[in-house]
């Protein structure tokens, strides 16, 4: 089964978002960026405002924290938009455009730029489904994105469900 599909912008920055949102690489950043900082920030002010007897540093410490609970993940957002601009413009734009991928008896085939590239079974780590978009990861952090509306020859449901199927089998014929 093949399916042909074309990877934008917006794809390679779900697929860092989606790291980021749920890469165990990311998890103290998350946690530093949601919870902490805020937390920090309306502590020292609360101490402050009973420190200084100033009432109304707790209450703008408060206001501060639930600011950053807003204001950092939109913040990181950009700071995604921004690295994957500039990937691009350093030599990315081969992970732009046309792609092929293949499932074959031996693994999962890319057909890039005239070349063919194996991936046996075994080196395939997991299909996330979003509702838009499939990533098929090789490792921890690559991955391929195939977005629902990128596809320009072939089944998308049906490929993914395929891919799934093959993982799945392959997973278990690996010794324990």
């Amino acid at each position: 089964m093949r399916i042909v599909y074309n990877v934008s912008r917006a794809d390679l920055e779900a697929l860092m978002q989606h790291h980021y949102e749920h890469g165990a690489a990311t998890a103290g950043l998350r946690t530093a960026t949601q919870w902490v900082l805020p937390a920090l920030v309306a502590g020292v002010m609360t101490v402050l405002g009973i420190v200084q007897g100033a009432w109304p540093l707790p209450i703008i410490g408060i206001l501060l924290a639930l600011m950053l609970r807003v204001v950092l993940p939109r913040t990181m957002q950009w700071s995604i938009r921004v690295s994957v601009a500039r990937a691009i413009a350093q030599g990315g734009h081969r992970a732009l455009g046309r792609h092929e991928l293949e499932i074959t008896d031996d693994g999962l085939v890319d057909h890039a730029d005239g070349e063919e590239y194996l991936h046996p079974w075994d080196e395939l780590v997991d299909v996330v489904t979003l509702p838009e978009r499939a990533f098929i990861y090789l490792g921890p952090r690559a991955a391929y994105v195939l977005s629902r509306q990128g596809v320009l020859e072939g089944d998308y449901q049906g490929f993914v469900r395929v891919l799934q199927k093959r993982l799945e089998a392959s997973a278990a014929t690996l010794p324990q």
